[in-house]
């Protein structure tokens, strides 16, 4: 894990994907070949209203 908080540190990343972790380290130990699509469906609450549904409305129209 401190290997892995080196690199995400010295390339300036700030999240990572934990919940696929474990499927990707699973099939490349078995040696099986995968896909790993995701979205994000949140953001973080800086910035944006404490009303959720005026929260949600607003994130939404980021895009």
């Amino acid at each position: 894990m401190w290997k892995d908080y080196l690199e995400l540190k010295e390339n300036n990343i700030i999240i990572a994907d934990i919940e696929a972790t474990t499927i990707a380290y699973m099939r490349k130990k078995n040696n099986i070949e995968c896909i790993i699509i995701k979205g994000i469906s949140d953001f973080s609450a800086d910035g944006y209203s404490s009303d959720k549904v005026t929260s949600n409305n607003e994130q939404i129209n980021v895009y």
